[in-house]
């Protein structure tokens, strides 16, 4: 394998290892990508390998040992987000493929018939939607983060707070808890800017925020309203 060679990295659950050594037999030729296919016939199995190895596409089914098809889907799907999950079943109806996808599988193939070029077309489709997905989500992370937090200090803007107080507010009303407001004013604070520079403002700013957010509880929320 070249260094440039492109890696799908398989992670096969079904209790059949014949059906696993068709499956080698089918990709194994093929080198762009090259497959690594690792099979484990109980999902329990599975799911521990899935953490601690990474994995492009989880193909399970029919019949894991330790689960159903629609369970193993779901957990699957559940524990791991991130890894698109392909169904195989034999000759599936519309209704059961609906059900798998409902479940959280990407794509349901029928594995009573073997195709290298669709199977590997629909591989290729479903990392390319989870690497959108990815990189959608890590977008709109960042600008929720724009959004509500300071980029200065790293504490909650003012839209922050207003959301982290409306949702402790529901927090508190539902468990029937009061809520602890406290406002801290950094007292001549102008006179540091206007004497020393916004540059040492700044730095008195950052250096508040780390004292102040080190003296409260983790789950407690500092923001920065000025």
């Amino acid at each position: 394998m070249s260094p440039d060679q492109q890696v799908c990295r398989l992670l096969f659950v079904h209790s059949d290892p014949a059906l696993a050594t068709r499956i080698r037999g089918m990709l194994g030729p093929l080198r762009d990508p090259f497959y690594k296919i690792a099979h484990f016939t109980h999902l329990c199995d599975a799911l521990t390998y899935l953490r601690v190895s990474p994995v492009d596409v989880v193909l399970v089914g029919p019949d894991p040992v330790d689960d159903e098809l629609l369970g193993a889907v779901r957990q699957l799907s559940a524990d791991h987000p991130e890894v698109p999950v392909m169904a195989l079943q034999v000759s599936p109806t519309r209704d059961e493929v609906d059900d798998l996808r409902q479940a959280g599988a990407r794509e349901c193939l029928p594995v009573d018939e073997f195709s290298a070029e669709i199977w590997t077309r629909t591989f290729d489709y479903c990392r390319r939607e989870a690497a959108i997905s990815h990189e959608l989500a890590s977008v709109t992370a960042r600008l929720d983060w724009l959004v509500h937090m300071d980029s200065l200090t790293g504490l909650l803007n003012r839209k922050g707070m207003e959301r982290a107080i409306l949702d402790e507010l529901a927090r508190c009303r539902a468990a029937n808890q009061d809520l602890l407001i406290l406002l801290v004013d950094l007292d001549d604070f102008s006179r540091v800017n206007a004497t020393l520079g916004h540059g040492v403002g700044d730095l008195v700013l950052v250096g508040a925020a780390r004292r102040i957010t080190e003296s409260v509880r983790e789950q407690d929320k500092v923001g920065r309203c000025g």
